[in-house]
C-alpha cells in the first residue's frame, strides 16, 4: 500500500535558516559578476569576477575533503587517446559527438573560425566549413545525419558528407546566433539568438528539420531577463527543451513552443541539464548553488527537489557547470573556488533522489570546471577544467561515477572548455585552448578518447505474472554494481559485468523476488536467455500509517501480514528444503528459481532481508522512483525511518 507523508516535526527549528537561505539565494547585484573575455593583439584570456562574500567566511574543508571516493567495484576501467590534434591559432569552443562516437564535430573560434568534422580513425578533417569572421557553435544528431552550425546571424544545416550548406536561415540584423542543440533523432534544432546592436530583445528559435526545414516556433524575452544566453539542451526524448539565460530558466514543449515553466536564476553561465524524459532539470549558478527540480504532473510545474551550495570563502564560490544522466538518477556539477591567492575547482556527484549532499567530491581540479557530461545510465562521466597554471593536473577527467574514482585523464599545456560523451559512455571528446585560459595566447587542442568499460553482458526478459506491463523491474547480478531496468516488454540488458558466475536477482515493489543461479559471464561476450518470472504479492498489502512522534524521524506501522504460501515455497527452495508444490497447483515448478545459498547470503552488500521480510521503499515524488531504505522481519509491524530531512515530502511503499 502506498502512503504519502511530509516531515514537519521540527520546522520551527529550521525556519530561521530557511528564510536566510532563500534571501541569499535570490539576491543579485547590478555589477557584472562572471567571466569576461579579454582580447589583445589577437590573444585571449579570461577575467573572472566573483561576488564578494559579505557573510562570515566558511571553511571549505568539508566540501573539498569531507567526501571521499567510495569503495567498490569500478565500472570504468580506463581509457586511451584515439587521436588528438592541435590548431596553431584557433580555440576549440564547442565539441559534439554522434551516438556511437564515430563522428566528432568541433567549432573552432578566435582565429580561422570554422566548423570541422572528424571521424574516429584519425584527426584528418573530413571537411571544414568556414564561418569567418565569426565564431561558430555546433551540434550533431545521434545518427550523424544532421549537423547544425550557428555563426553571426546565420543558422546552417550542413551536409555530413561534404560540409556543403543544405539549408541556411539568415536572421534579422538585430540578432546574432549563439548556442545550438539538435534533438537525438535529428527532427528538430533549437538555437539561441542574442540581441545585436541597439536591440533589447533576445530570441529562441526552434527549427523543424524532419522534412523541408522551417521555423517551428520562436520565443522572445527582454534583455533584462537574461542579459546573455547561457545554453540550451534537448531531453533525450526530444519532447522537452531547457534554456538558461544569465538570470532565467525556461522549459518548453519542443513540438509547439508552449512554455511549460520558467524560473529566476541567480547569475548562471552554465547550460541547463535535463533528463531523458524531461522530468528532471538541474542548474548551476555563480552564487554557488546546484539546484534540482522535478516535474509535477498534477500542477504542471517543476518543484525544487534539493539544492546544494559550494561553501563560500572570501568570495562567493561558483557552481560552474552541471550534467545529468538520461535516466535522471545522477547529477554532477563542477565548481570554481576562489582562494585567498589563486583558484581551485571541484567535481561533485549527487543522487537525484537523495538528500542533496554530494555522494563524493573530487577536489584539486586546479581551476574552473567548465563542462560535464554523463552517459545515459549515469555510470560514466567526463569533466573538463581550466587546470592549474603549472599544468600538473588533468584538464579532461573521466570518472567511474559509482566509486568516484578518476579512471582516465588527459593533462595538456592548456585549458579545456568543452566536452561530450557518447550515450553508452564508451567515447569522450574534449577540447579547448593550447595555453592556460588565464594567460594570453591562442591555438587549441582536441582529444577523442576510447573508454574501457570491460566485462561481458547479460540479456533476457522478466515477466510479471498476469501483468500487461513488465517495466520497472530492477535486474542485477548479486555482488555486482551493474544493473538494468526492464522496459514495458520486460526486456533488459546488463552491460560490462566483471567475468564470473552470478546469481541474477529481479525485484520490484509489490512483487516477490525472482532468482536464477549459475549465470556465467565471459569477457567480451553476451549471455542471453536469462529469463525470470516474478509473482505479484497475492494478497492485499498491509494498511500503512505514519507519524512523527520521534524528532527527526518518521515511524511507519502496519497491520499483521497475511501468510503467503507462494513466498513460503520460494524460501524453502532458497534454503535447500524440498517442499512439494501440492499447494501451488497451476504454478509451473520451473518458475520457482532455486539456490543452495541461504537468503541472507544472497545479499552481502544490501540491507538485511531475513528469512522472510517486509521491504520498505521510499520516494521523493509520488509514483516513484522508489528506493529500498530498509526491511524488517515478517513478524514485525513497524519501521522507523531516521534518514529524513525537514520540509521534505516522502512517499512510502511496503
Amino acid at each position: 500500500m502506498k502512503i504519502f507523508f511530509s516531515l514537519h516535526s521540527f520546522i520551527l527549528i529550521c525556519s530561521t535558516f530557511i528564510l536566510l537561505f532563500n534571501n541569499e539565494n535570490f539576491s543579485q547585484s547590478n555589477e557584472f559578476i562572471g567571466t569576461k573575455t579579454l582580447e589583445k593583439d589577437g590573444k585571449v584570456s579570461f577575467q573572472t569576477i566573483p561576488t564578494i562574500n559579505n557573510d562570515e567566511q566558511q571553511s571549505l574543508d568539508e566540501h573539498l575533503y569531507g567526501k571521499k571516493s567510495a569503495d567498490g567495484e569500478q565500472f570504468v576501467l580506463g581509457g586511451t587517446i584515439l587521436w588528438s590534434t592541435q590548431d596553431p591559432v584557433s580555440i576549440a569552443n564547442f565539441v559534439a559527438l554522434n551516438g556511437t562516437g564515430s563522428s566528432a564535430i568541433t567549432g573552432w573560434g578566435l582565429n580561422d573560425m570554422r566548423a570541422t568534422l572528424y571521424n574516429d580513425i584519425n584527426s584528418t578533417p573530413i571537411w571544414n566549413f568556414n564561418t569567418q569572421p565569426y565564431d561558430p557553435a555546433v551540434d550533431i544528431s545521434s545518427d550523424g545525419s544532421v549537423i547544425a552550425v550557428t555563426s553571426a546571424n546565420n543558422f546552417y544545416l550542413l551536409n555530413p558528407s561534404t560540409g556543403n550548406i543544405d539549408y541556411q536561415l539568415t536572421l534579422p540584423d538585430s540578432f546574432y546566433a549563439s548556442s545550438v542543440s539538435v534533438s537525438r533523432d535529428g527532427s528538430m534544432a533549437v538555437f539561441l539568438a542574442n540581441a545585436w546592436g541597439n536591440s533589447t530583445t533576445y530570441r529562441i528559435y526552434a527549427m523543424n528539420i524532419s522534412g523541408t526545414p522551417s521555423i517551428a516556433w520562436t520565443y522572445d524575452v527582454p534583455l533584462s531577463a537574461v542579459t546573455n544566453w547561457a545554453g540550451v539542451n534537448f531531453s533525450a526524448s526530444g519532447t522537452t527543451v531547457a534554456v538558461t539565460g544569465r538570470y532565467h530558466l525556461y522549459i518548453f514543449n519542443s513540438s509547439d513552443g508552449s512554455l511549460i515553466w520558467d524560473h529566476f536564476l541567480d547569475n548562471t553561465e552554465s547550460a541547463p541539464a535535463i533528463s531523458g524524459d524531461g522530468t528532471v532539470i538541474a542548474t548551476a549558478d555563480n552564487s554557488g548553488f546546484v539546484q534540482t527540480w522535478h516535474f509535477d504532473s498534477q500542477t504542471n510545474e517543476y518543484f525544487l527537489l534539493w539544492q546544494y551550495r559550494v561553501p563560500p570563502g572570501a568570495f562567493s564560490n561558483w557552481a560552474s557547470s552541471v550534467g545529468i544522466s538520461a535516466d535522471g538518477n545522477t547529477i554532477m556539477a563542477g565548481s570554481l573556488i576562489f582562494l585567498s591567492a589563486g583558484y581551485e575547482g571541484s567535481v561533485m556527484c549527487f543522487d537525484t533522489y537523495g538528500d542533496g549532499s554530494p555522494k563524493w567530491v573530487f577536489s584539486g581540479a586546479g581551476d574552473l570546471v567548465d563542462d560535464i557530461k554523463l552517459s545515459d545510465d549515469g555510470k560514466v562521466a567526463v569533466a573538463v577544467t581550466w587546470g592549474d597554471l603549472a599544468h600538473t593536473r588533468p584538464d579532461m577527467m573521466v570518472f567511474d561515477v559509482e566509486t568516484g574514482a578518476l579512471t582516465f585523464n588527459v593533462v595538456s599545456p592548456g585549458s579545456f572548455f568543452t566536452c561530450d560523451i557518447s550515450p553508452d559512455g564508451k567515447r569522450v571528446f574534449g577540447g579547448g585552448k593550447a595555453v592556460h585560459a588565464r594567460e594570453f595566447g591562442n591555438g587549441g587542442r582536441i582529444f577523442l578518447c576510447e573508454i574501457d568499460l570491460g566485462g561481458g553482458h547479460v540479456t533476457g526478459t522478466v515477466d510479471i505474472l498476469s501483468s500487461p506491463d513488465d517495466s520497472g523491474v530492477l535486474v542485477r547480478p548479486i555482488g555486482s554494481i551493474r544493473s538494468a531496468v526492464t522496459d514495458v516488454n520486460g526486456s533488459y540488458l546488463i552491460e560490462n559485468i566483471t567475468p564470473g558466475t552470478y546469481t541474477v536477482l529481479a525485484e520490484k515493489p509489490g512483487n516477490n523476488y525472482a532468482l536464477i543461479t549459475n549465470v556465467i559471464v565471459d569477457e567480451g561476450q553476451t549471455t542471453t536467455g536469462v529469463n525470470l518470472l516474478v509473482f505479484p504479492y497475492p494478497f492485499l498489502p498491509p494498511t500503512l500509517s505514519a507519524s512523527t512522534n520521534l524528532p527527526g524521524a518518521i515511524m511507519l506501522s502496519w497491520n499483521a501480514l497475511t501468510p503467503n504460501l507462494q513466498r513460503k515455497q520460494e524460501i524453502a527452495k532458497m534454503v535447500g528444503d524440498d517442499l512439494t508444490p501440492e499447494n501451488f497447483s497451476g504454478t509451473s515448478t520451473k518458475t520457482m528459481n532455486q539456490t543452495n545459498k541461504k537468503v541472507n547470503d544472497l545479499f552481502p552488500n544490501s540491507l538485511p532481508v531475513g528469512v522472510d521480510s517486509v521491504a520498505i521503499y521510499r520516494a521523493l515524488i509520488s509514483g516513484g522512483p522508489y528506493n529500498r531504505v530498509g526491511s524488517v522481519g515478517s513478524s514485525q509491524s513497524s519501521y522507523t525511518d531516521s534518514s529524513v530531512f525537514p520540509l521534505r515530502d516522502y512517499y512510502y511503499v511496503v
